[in-house]
């Protein structure tokens, strides 16, 4: 094990504690890491990505302790800008790469900032190793920094994290499929440890990066073709494709295939109608982030029909009934949250 020095040490953990401050454990935590992580709204895409692969139950245990490395939706945004369907990619395999994910994300044990940043390596329960790395710079994981220190729970402790770690295993599986018809196009930009990009911390800072339009972003994705489909029967198709300043919900196909075959039959049938209808009800003409949206009860469609946003707090339940997938993809015309279900006005 790699030798650090006292002062060192003693740096490192004054320096995240004056810039963030440390969240001392009281003395008494009634809540999981689970409880935090729903409660807390940095981690939309991250609980939505916890249940998803069922791993609720193993993080609330009350029989285990874990140490947790929190991406924020800020890192999950980082990681689909770098690699643009990424993040659908991982939903659509809860059991496989999103758990692995996940579990890259996590040591058995409670380990506070002392202890973490006196390691030079941790054992993931996805088994791979997590690189530990300190300066007077501030304390890294893999090639991702720990902004926050030392969020108590009752099973366990939590670190905030700026970027998403990829296994491994992960990293080359998703080189190997990114030909096929069913991975996003750009999964083999995957980074092994995690993905970064500058000033990745707010919606509108990825929005000034972002060079794609949504057309491009759908086309590209591979996870929204029959919305293309759909858009292009409609004439919207270049809407999309053009300058503008666009919020848009998008239905992935999944969500489609959720639809009677024949009831999607009638609706491309009708392009004109009921069909344009629904698909200007999943769009805004304006730029809402996720936590704009978390702020209001109604939005207003382009089909002039309102949304209607709930939620528990600071969380976004649903949004007519919609789970949202994925948050804040930046497009160079507006941006995208991903969707589970088509929205009926």
């Amino acid at each position: 094990m790699q030798k650090k020095s006292v002062l060192s040490l003693s740096l490192v953990l004054v320096f995240l504690m004056s810039l963030f401050g440390s969240a001392a454990a009281a003395e008494e935590v009634n809540e999981n890491i689970v409880d935090i992580v729903a409660a807390d709204g940095r981690f939309s895409t991250l609980h939505t990505a916890i249940v998803a692969a069922e791993l609720a139950d193993t993080l609330a245990s009350a029989n285990s302790n874990f140490t947790v490395f929190a991406p924020t939706d800020a890192a999950f945004m980082a990681l689909e800008a770098a690699s643009p369907g990424i993040t659908a990619s991982l939903l659509a395999d809860p059991q496989g790469a999103l758990s692995q994910v996940l579990l890259y994300h996590v040591v058995s044990g409670k380990l506070d900032s002392a202890a973490v940043v006196g390691s030079s390596t941790l054992t993931s329960l996805q088994g791979e190793a997590l690189k530990v790395s300190a300066s007077d710079a501030g304390a890294f994981i893999n090639d991702s920094q720990i902004v926050v220190v030392d969020v108590p729970a009752k099973n366990g402790i939590i670190h905030v994290i700026d970027a998403v770690l990829v296994p491994q295993a992960v990293a080359n599986a998703s080189a190997t499929t990114a030909s096929s018809e069913s991975a996003p196009a750009a999964a083999d930009n995957m980074t092994t440890d995690s993905a970064t990009v500058e000033e990745p911390a707010t919606a509108d800072s990825q929005m000034e990066m972002a060079t794609q339009t949504i057309a491009e972003i759908a086309m590209a994705n591979g996870s929204f073709n029959t919305l293309l489909t759909a858009l292009d029967a409609a004439g919207l198709a270049n809407t999309f494709a053009q300058p503008g300043n666009y919020t848009v919900f998008a239905p992935t196909d999944d969500a489609f295939a959720k639809i009677p075959q024949a009831t999607l039959e009638t609706l491309l049938a009708d392009p004109q109608g009921q069909l344009k209808d629904i698909l200007l009800f999943h769009v805004v003409g304006d730029q809402l982030s996720r936590d704009q949206i978390a702020t209001t009860e109604f939005i207003t469609t382009l089909d002039g029909r309102p949304l209607t946003v709930n939620t528990e707090g600071v969380n976004i339940v649903d949004i007519n009934g919609a789970t949202v997938l994925i948050y804040n993809i930046p497009a160079s015309n507006g941006i995208i949250h991903v969707i589970d279900t088509v929205l009926i006005p």
